[in-house]
Order: C-alpha cells, then sequence, then structure tokens
C-alpha cells in the first residue's frame, strides 16, 4: 500500500463575525472557554482540534456534534458555537461571510489528504472500456 498527497492545509478557526473571538487575539483559553461544534471523535478532523488543544495544554469540551461539513457551518452561521476546521472547509461557498481565524500561539496543525493505493498482486491492471459497461454488447 501506497500512500499519495492529494492536498494540505492549515487547520483554522471558523466563528461568527459577531462572535468575540473572530476578533482581537483569543487564546487557547479563550477557545476552551466557548461552545465547540464538531464531528464524532472517530473522524480525523475532530483527532486534529482534540490535538491541538492537547498541545496547547488547554481542555475543551464539544457540545454540538454533526456528521456533516454543512451541518457544521450551519451551526456556526446561527451562533450555536465555534469549530476548528480545514481551511479548504472554511473557503467553501457556504461558509462565505462566517470569520476564519488562524489557530493561537505556536500551535500548527495541518489537514493532509492522500490517495491510497491497494496492494497489487502483480497483475496488470484491467482496462476499462464501452464494451465492458453493463447493459452494452461488445463489440
Amino acid at each position: 500500500m501506497r500512500l499519495f498527497p492529494v492536498a494540505r492545509g492549515p487547520m483554522v478557526l471558523l466563528c461568527h463575525p459577531g462572535h468575540p473571538v473572530a476578533t482581537g487575539e483569543p487564546t487557547w483559553a479563550d477557545l476552551g472557554a466557548q461552545v465547540f461544534v464538531d464531528f464524532p471523535p472517530e473522524w480525523s478532523i475532530r483527532e486534529l482540534g482534540d490535538r491541538a488543544f492537547a498541545q496547547a495544554g488547554q481542555p475543551r469540551e464539544v457540545e454540538l456534534e454533526v456528521d456533516d461539513v454543512h451541518g457544521l457551518i450551519d451551526l456556526v452561521r446561527h451562533r450555536l458555537g465555534v469549530a476548528i476546521v480545514p481551511e479548504s472547509v472554511a473557503r467553501k461557498k457556504s461558509a462565505a461571510g462566517l470569520a476564519v481565524r488562524p489557530l493561537p500561539g505556536a500551535v500548527e496543525i495541518d489537514w493532509e489528504v492522500a490517495a491510497r493505493s491497494a496492494p497489487t498482486s502483480g497483475r496488470a491492471p484491467r482496462r476499462w472500456s464501452s464494451a465492458a459497461s453493463p447493459g452494452r454488447a461488445p463489440g
């Protein structure tokens, strides 16, 4: 198995522009006191947010969990919490108008996406052709 890097970018804070942490220089303690919207604990995005707080030595509690990026953005837009997300999520059209902030201090966590290749059996990959499509007769 091999991994092929596809994309990489920083994790950022996403919040409503009227939220107190949308301006100034919030600290990890400031962020730890906020209501967080996040993904389930087994999701890698959540693990990265948890790791950022652990590296900063600051506890946090996630009060709202979602299993959809757009649901998370909607909750942030409606001022129900703040979130730590990959910068690519913060750039989505549905997140337009929300405040995007770097994480405080020296903590930098990157979101990395990679494609994984399956182990090969030594055979050449099969070629896909229209003749192999269901419902079409070869030839």
